[in-house]
């Protein structure tokens, strides 16, 4: 079990879900305007 790894593997689990929500958000911003 590598620390430094899963450091790494949360970092981009992080990443992905801001990406998601942004575009998510992004979205719904083209709906209201």
């Amino acid at each position: 079990f590598n620390p430094l790894q899963s450091k790494y593997i949360t970092k981009l689990f992080l990443t992905q879900i801001k990406l998601k929500y942004n575009k998510f958000c992004y979205e719904n911003n083209l709906l209201y305007f």
